[in-house]
């Protein structure tokens, strides 16, 4: 059972959020994709900060806690999404 009215859960409709990648970005992160899945990447390429952050933490999971992939595999993988993220721009703090 959900708190919120039907139809109405913000996390039901989250793959629909997400955008699309486009054709050059699919095809310049195709070992991203075959390594963390289509739409791990999509959330990393999103428009929309925290969809990006939320998938760094995603690949962190998954190659430190979970260690679900070879240890070269998940190296180049995953300085290839911190090559794409760290240009980011952060809000400051006050």
């Amino acid at each position: 059972m959900s708190e919120y009215p039907d139809g109405e859960d913000p996390g039901q409709n989250q793959s629909q959020a997400i955008e699309q990648l486009t054709a050059d970005t699919r095809k310049n992160s195709q070992l991203l994709i075959d390594t963390f899945g289509e739409m791990l990447v999509r959330k990393l390429f999103s428009k929309t900060w925290q969809l990006r952050d939320e998938a760094l933490a995603d690949i962190e999971d998954e190659v430190i806690n979970q260690n679900k992939h070879r240890a070269d595999e998940a190296f180049v993988s995953s300085i290839g999404a911190v090559n794409f993220t760290i240009s980011d721009k952060m809000a400051g703090v006050a």
